[in-house]
């Protein structure tokens, strides 16, 4: 019994060596990069050989990962053997703490500046910092990869301005850096579907970033669902450059894309619908914004042939059909047919259909009217087509009946 307490309290020292407060990454995270040896092998089960002695203690018996933290502490410790990945470990957690003076001593002692711990963590050290000067310190190193990517195929920059979207200070350091490949992950659109202005600014500054970036800024800030999203969607449209009918992914322009949902966060303390109703109204203003342009194309259609009128319409948006409506240039989508030949009223009345088929465990269309939503396009077009109806063309001034037919074929 004696000799097991020594073997456990041994382990507990092993264990505070490897660093507590940098074991946030799972042991069971694959990936493509070249993984350390300890890691690979204790992901894959094998090399584990010299563990066979190890009992696992009461604790571990009942715990699902089994002996596993403890064998992980281990293997920390014994690669920390290696000067270098002390070094480095070190570097990673001095530049983590934003520790400038700290970076700058390690680095005169040649640590890697692109030191990668997968035990530890998977991040290099430029990535985990949010210090412009320990960025600084790092993007001078002469060996410094500043396009490397993480685990998950992000890249530094990217990365950077995911989770420092107020900090253009820091984005600015990486951003000067002349090797930086400033497309790899689409920094642009993490800034337009996340960011302030003051980042989306920031980078557009770069000669090689454009506004009209083929990601679609401005798709990406009509979906977003914070509350920063009018100031966004205001700030690009004052560009004139700004090509409001540029088409993203399947063909959609801004346009369609209002009364779409980005990553919809409720925070303690919120509740779901009064969130959902305040992203409505932000919704109808930023639809406003954009009808008000001139240069807008309110007939373009997708690669599945739908305009805006029908996506809104088969989301049931009430309140966005009210507004699309109300502007002239809308009313040619009133019989445009899409792919599978269906109009907006058509697109609606199935999408109407799949909602009474739903299964109750499947989540509702949110803000979805498509009663009220049927009854105002059959309303708007029945008034449409008698308005069309007393508009007889020149050509047809001695034959009224073969227009008034061909108005009441829509």
């Amino acid at each position: 019994m004696t000799d097991r307490r020594d073997e456990i309290q041994l382990d507990l020292r092993d264990f505070a060596a490897g660093g507590l407060g940098d074991l946030d990454v799972e042991m069971g995270v694959e990936t493509s990069a070249p993984a350390s040896a300890p890691a690979s092998a204790v992901r894959s089960g094998g090399g584990l050989d010299r563990y066979r002695h190890l009992v696992p203690t009461e604790h571990e018996k009942r715990s699902c990962a089994g002996m596993g933290p403890r064998i992980r502490a281990r293997e920390i410790a014994r690669k920390r053997q290696d000067p270098k990945v002390a070094l480095g470990d070190q570097l990673s957690s001095a530049a983590h703490a934003n520790d400038v003076e700290k970076v700058r001593s390690l680095l005169e002692q040649n640590a890697d500046p692109n030191h990668v711990h997968f035990e530890v963590c998977c991040d290099v050290p430029l990535a985990r910092t949010k210090s412009p000067e320990v960025a600084k310190l790092l993007l001078a190193h002469p060996e410094i990869n500043v396009n490397a990517r993480d685990i998950n195929r992000y890249s530094i920059f990217s990365s950077m301005v995911l989770h420092n979207r107020e900090n253009v200070e820091l984005v600015s350091q990486i951003l000067a850096h002349k090797d930086l490949d400033v497309h790899a992950g689409e920094p642009i659109k993490v800034a337009a579907r996340f960011a302030p202005t003051s980042m989306l600014r920031t980078l557009l500054h770069h000669p090689r970033l454009s506004i009209n970036d083929p990601c679609g800024l401005l798709h990406c800030a009509v979906r977003r669902t914070d509350a920063a999203c009018l100031e966004v969607v205001t700030w690009l449209l004052q560009h004139e450059e700004l090509d409001i009918n540029l088409r993203a992914d399947g063909g959609s322009t801004a346009l369609m894309n209002v009364g779409g949902w980005d990553s919809l966060t409720i925070e303690i303390g919120e509740k779901e619908a009064v969130k959902r109703r305040q992203i409505a109204e932000r919704q109808v203003k930023i639809l406003q914004m954009l009808l008000a342009r001139s240069d807008l194309d309110v007939t373009a259609c997708d690669s599945k042939n739908d305009t805006a009128l029908h996506r809104m319409s088969r989301a049931g948006r009430l309140d966005l059909v009210q507004v699309l409506l109300k502007d002239p240039r809308c009313l040619p989508c009133m019989w445009q047919q899409n792919a599978d030949a269906e109009s907006p009223l058509d697109a609606a009345v199935a999408a109407r259909e799949k909602e009474k088929s739903r299964k109750r465990w499947e989540s509702a269309p949110p803000l979805a009217k498509f009663d009220q939503v049927l009854g105002l396009l059959e309303a708007f077009a029945e008034k449409k087509k008698a308005e069309l109806a007393k508009l007889v063309p020149r050509e047809l001034a001695r034959h009224p009946g073969t227009w008034s037919m061909a108005v009441q074929s829509l």
